[in-house]
């Protein structure tokens, strides 16, 4: 039978040992020095989200704001758009659609309140309820629009389709516009205008909130029309959002022509 070798005590004493102190403390010491590269890392990868989602917020709210501006404004009536309160809002006059003229009571006529017309789209708003709108013929200046007694303006009571091809407006009371369109073109208006406004770091419409986070740096600007081009309006909105900012500095063209 074979008898088992002890081994020297020095030898257990070797085996049984552990860390030392400075190991433990160097361990240490690079697991704090990883640990921070990490928590630096995540701090700026979390900071670069931030200010992207930042920016992204600010050109979504401002292409929403432009492209509102725009389509209203495109569509607004020749001539009605205006800078007011300094050139933080611009009011106009919208339009529902056109139709071309047979025949407009224009002096030295009587008075009337019929107008004959071509016959336009039916799925204009003006064809479907023509007693919530008013007709404009020829606008010249703002004052055609907003001041009352320019006899530019009536308001509608109603259409009879006449013929297949000739309709007639019937106005709300007798009308003897001031001038006859040189393209014989009438326009169909709302009865109220709309206005955008920078009020402090806001733009609202009609008072209702479009669009924030605007520096005092935004403003509105209309040049008007002249022979050789329309009149357009100038929209310089600048958002501003924790260091973030986003400049438009957009022009939009009143397409129509009285």
């Amino acid at each position: 039978m074979m008898k088992r070798r002890k081994l020297p005590l020095h030898t257990k004493v070797k085996y049984s040992q552990g860390f030392t102190l400075v190991e433990m403390v160097t361990v240490i010491i690079l697991l704090g020095i990883v640990s921070l590269g990490v928590t630096s890392l995540l701090r700026f990868g979390t900071q670069a989200y931030v200010d992207v989602t930042a920016r992204d917020e600010l050109i979504a709210s401002g292409r929403f704001a432009v492209e509102r501006l725009n389509r209203e404004i495109r569509a607004a009536l020749p001539n009605s758009v205006k800078e007011t309160s300094g050139g933080t809002c611009i009011e106009f006059v919208p339009t529902v659609g056109s139709a071309i003229y047979q025949d407009v009571p224009v002096g030295p006529e009587a008075s009337r309140n019929t107008i004959d017309i071509i016959r336009f789209d039916q799925t204009s708003p003006a064809y479907t309820t023509p007693e919530n709108y008013d007709v404009v013929v020829y606008p010249l200046y703002p004052e055609d629009v907003y001041v009352a007694g320019n006899n530019k303006t009536a308001s509608l009571q109603g259409l009879n389709e006449t013929t297949t091809n000739e309709w007639e407006l019937v106005l709300a009371g007798s009308m003897l516009f001031a001038d006859d369109s040189p393209t014989s073109r009438l326009f169909f208006i709302e009865r109220n205008s709309v206005e955008f406004c920078i009020i402090g770091s806001t733009l609202t419409r009609n008072n209702v909130l479009m669009a924030e986070d605007l520096s005092l740096a935004s403003r509105f600007e209309v040049n008007e029309a002249t022979h050789l081009r329309n009149a357009v309006v100038t929209a310089l909105l600048v958002f501003e959002r924790d260091g973030e900012r986003v400049t438009f500095n957009n022009e939009v063209q009143v397409i129509n022509v009285p």
